[in-house]
């Protein structure tokens, strides 16, 4: 009961991290997957894969805490037309320390494998990273590591980085930040890769947002097939616009050239790569960019809308798109019922579809399934083909930690009747 001895805001008294209990968050899960084809030739494929995605908080001193994802994947392959194949590896996608993290604190440190943090676009490394803020706006810092291969194996690359960056940050909310990263890697010991990317973001309001990037090399004398001097490698652009809850509008740009690494091992080393291969390599350029738009119509329909472009270094181009109109909790409650219009046209293939979708949530399982019909023509022969395909996905909350997930596709044509089965368990670590 209240007194004057004992008010009711009472003074609170937090502990520091090393007095707080071990706290575990996350999740294991297993996921597996079949296919085969029993039209023509009668492969199967078996894949499947079981791991944990945790974070352990107060389980490092100073602070800090640890984060790890690792798997072990396991896949086999039997081919009608050739040798039976099989393949098992673990996987470490990361497993690091970290300190700090939050504007509130003046310095962050990572140590591990991981993701670079103050700039994704610079990779995975096994090492460490530093950054601290100076005065209000600025935050500079660097790493160093090792560069684990693309399939994230437990095995020493001989591929090192090291890495400086700078960034601003505008204001407490970060409405508009700007970073520059410069990355200098070896292969096998020799120098690799100069790289040097700039990002920028701007978010004025909850209703606009938008995001660029450029990645840009610059090769010397000693590259394997291109000229010395700076090219864009990579170029990213997005913007997004909310008119109101109801109505959004959006647009992406994408362009990518192949660099000129060592690490990519085009050629065995000290050979270099075939003619086919170097030209290849100096003149392949992908362009994708379009826009989106999602409305509410009303309480029942939704409305969404996409049209996508690309072309690549030959000057081939192609359109894409598509029209959807969802039907929300009118035939049913907690369900929908869509209709899509689409067109197709890539590089080996073009044509018209159109898909069916039914979903409904009984609570605690939801229900996915759809059935789509393309009339797909191939660029190369002229031929034509009618393509269906059966879709039906179960989702299932078996408890506050136990989820499960299955699904089901028949796809069929002139040239496959194929199936595939995925399962998915999954566990939350609490």
């Amino acid at each position: 009961n209240w007194n004057n001895d004992s008010p009711l805001l009472m003074p609170a008294f937090g502990r520091a991290p090393s007095e707080r209990p071990l706290e575990v968050t996350g999740y294991t899960f297993m996921r597996g997957s079949y296919s085969t084809n029993r039209f023509g030739t009668g492969n199967e494929y078996l894949l499947g894969e079981a791991g944990v995605d945790a974070t352990l908080h107060h389980a490092v001193p100073w602070g800090g805490l640890a984060k790890i994802r690792a798997e072990y994947l396991y896949q086999t392959a039997r081919l009608d037309s050739g040798s039976d194949t099989r393949e098992s590896y673990a996987r470490l996608d990361w497993f690091s320390c970290l300190w700090g993290g939050t504007r509130a604190d003046s310095f962050r440190a990572e140590a591990g494998r991981f993701l670079h943090r103050e700039f994704s676009e610079l990779g995975v490394i096994d090492g460490a990273e530093g950054s601290a803020w100076f005065g209000d706006h600025w935050r500079l810092g660097g790493s160093v590591g090792e560069m684990p291969d693309y399939q994230r194996r437990v095995d020493f690359t001989r591929d090192y980085e090291g890495a400086v960056f700078a960034k601003f940050l505008s204001g407490p909310r970060e409405e508009f930040t700007f970073g520059v990263a410069y990355q200098r890697t070896l292969h096998n010991g020799d120098w690799d890769r100069d790289l040097l990317v700039a990002v920028t973001e701007f978010v004025p309001s909850p209703w606009f947002s938008a995001r660029a990037s450029v990645w840009v090399d610059y090769y010397t004398a000693s590259e394997q097939v291109k000229s010395s001097g700076f090219e864009v490698t990579e170029a990213h652009a997005y913007a997004a616009y909310r008119f109101t809850l109801d109505h959004h509008l959006g647009a992406f740009f994408t362009r990518s050239r192949r660099p000129d690494v060592l690490r990519d091992e085009l050629a065995p080393e000290g050979e270099a790569p075939s003619p086919e291969m170097a030209e290849l390599l100096k003149e392949n350029l992908s362009l994708y960019y379009g826009a989106y738009t999602w409305h509410r119509l009303s309480r029942h329909l939704v409305a969404d809308t996409r049209v996508s472009l690309w072309r690549d270094q030959d000057d081939e181009s192609g359109i894409s798109g598509e029209a959807h109109a969802g039907f929300q909790d009118l035939l049913f409650d907690k369900g929908e019922v869509g209709l899509t219009a689409f067109y197709t046209d890539g590089i080996y293939s073009r044509g018209p579809g159109a898909r069916l979708t039914i979903s409904r949530l009984f609570a605690p399982v939801s229900v996915l399934g759809w059935y789509e019909a393309a009339w797909y023509e191939n660029t190369t022969t002229r031929e034509s083909d009618l393509q269906q395909t059966f879709h039906l996905s179960i989702d299932a909350a078996l408890s506050d930690t136990w989820s499960v997930s299955l699904s089901a596709d028949y796809r069929i044509d002139s040239d496959q009747e194929s199936v595939t089965f995925l399962l998915s368990i999954m566990k939350r670590i609490q």
